[in-house]
């Protein structure tokens, strides 16, 4: 929550900067209505803190560019930011490659400066250079070590057509993405024919024939995503999550294009956005909205649960459940565990065979069944065939099943 805060800031600061303020203002409001921000600033992963890392780099960027006199600071400060950013997630690394792009269009020379001086396009370009560099040389050791645990990321898939079309999903649902595009369409008409919220190029000295603000955000939107994609296809590397962070160029995108409308009728159609955007937000912030629905499914268990219930974790990414809350799940013993996560050196612990658990059931009178599961009730775990137990009573927490069997010879 508190990296999408910062990126919100970032983007308005950029706006603000590159456009006007009230085009930084629209724009970092445009970035925090959006559902997949406030989704991502719930999920306790890296996503947030990349697109804090990645706004707050192009922030650096700009004022790089923008020196009028010793870039030096402003290099050392955005070099950390780059490291920081591929040290949170290798994938933001994709990040670079793009603002080198909007590098090389401002090392152009300009046409009042003498023929065949190049030096302070070079020296842009050689600054900048040499900081990427040294903040990838930085990072190659993780990348490495990534590469060699791939792994677990063969659920990627080699991308096809389906993965394009659902490329707007990352701004929202179908509505709120064609009322962005809508207002962006809107505010490039309203620009080159009324001349409204003209786009500052002063921070670009060398580039007159490209606006500062697309000459940012253009590559940053653009080429992350299209660089996954591709790279995809010799080695799966993209899910949408993934480019999360090429949204607050969005944002500023439709920030300035908003700040072209006026105060009046900005303000009106950034209205619209919120209001198309409300029923996504509220689907991000309710309690299941992540899929797995644990703090009630704990809080049921808390309420039924008796003094030597045991559990089974009849799916492996139920394990884990019971670090969440300390009432319910983690009081149960776990009676399939062989050992816990720290003597086995793993995430969730190591289990035991199905012999040695139903052993272990004979001296249980009640045990707790846990299962991931979207569509209807799992059958009878196989497990507990021909030990005793019956199902008395079941419940549902968005995908959690709970299920509670009873030895047909307990009274308890």
């Amino acid at each position: 929550a508190l990296a999408m805060a910062v990126a919100a800031a970032g983007v308005a600061a950029i706006g603000r900067r590159l456009a006007s303020p009230r085009a930084g203002l629209f724009a970092g409001l445009i970035f925090a209505v959006l559902p997949e921000i406030s989704w991502y600033g719930q999920d306790a992963r890296s996503y947030a803190m990349v697109t804090a890392l990645a706004t707050t780099a192009s922030y650096l960027l700009v004022r790089v560019l923008g020196a009028a006199g010793s870039r030096r600071g402003w290099l050392a400060a955005y070099g950390l930011a780059l490291t920081g950013l591929g040290l949170v997630n290798i994938f933001g690394l994709v990040l670079i490659p793009a603002h080198g792009l909007t590098v090389a269009l401002a090392a152009r020379r300009p046409g009042d400066r003498p023929a065949g001086d190049r030096r302070p396009g070079a020296r842009l370009l050689a600054g900048w250079l040499a900081v990427a560099g040294v903040a990838v040389a930085l990072v190659s050791p993780l990348c490495w070590l990534v590469w060699r645990q791939r792994a677990p990321e063969n659920w990627l898939k080699t991308p096809g057509i389906g993965t394009l079309a659902v490329l707007p999903d990352l701004v929202g649902p179908p509505a709120l993405a064609g009322v962005v595009l809508l207002i962006i369409a809107c505010g490039i008409l309203l620009s080159a024919v009324g001349g409204r919220a003209r786009i500052r190029a002063d921070w670009l000295p060398w580039l007159p024939a490209l606006p500062a603000l697309p000459a940012l955000c253009l590559p940053w939107l653009l080429l992350p995503p299209a660089m996954l994609l591709a790279g995809s296809l010799i080695q799966p590397v993209y899910t949408l999550r993934y480019i999360l962070f090429v949204l607050p160029a969005l944002a500023l995108i439709a920030g300035t294009a908003l700040a072209a409308f006026g105060r009046v009728a900005g303000a009106l159609a950034l209205a619209i956005v919120v209001l198309v955007a409300f029923p996504a937000q509220l689907q991000a912030r309710w309690r299941g909205a992540h899929g797995d629905n644990i703090a009630m499914a704990d809080a049921i268990v808390a309420a039924a649960r008796r003094p030597g219930d045991a559990v089974l974790y009849a799916s492996t990414g139920a394990r884990n459940m019971s670090a969440a809350y300390p009432d319910g799940l983690a009081v149960l013993r776990n009676i399939a565990l062989n050992q816990g996560p720290v003597p086995s050196g793993t995430l969730a612990g190591t289990y035991l065979p199905a012999p040695a658990v139903r052993g272990r059931l004979a001296s249980v009178h009640r045990v707790w069944v846990v299962e991931v599961r979207k569509d209807s009730m799992p059958l009878r775990l196989p497990l507990l065939q021909g030990t005793g137990f019956r199902l008395v009573r079941k419940w549902r927490t968005s995908d959690i099943w709970l299920m509670l069997y009873r030895h047909r010879l307990s009274r308890r």
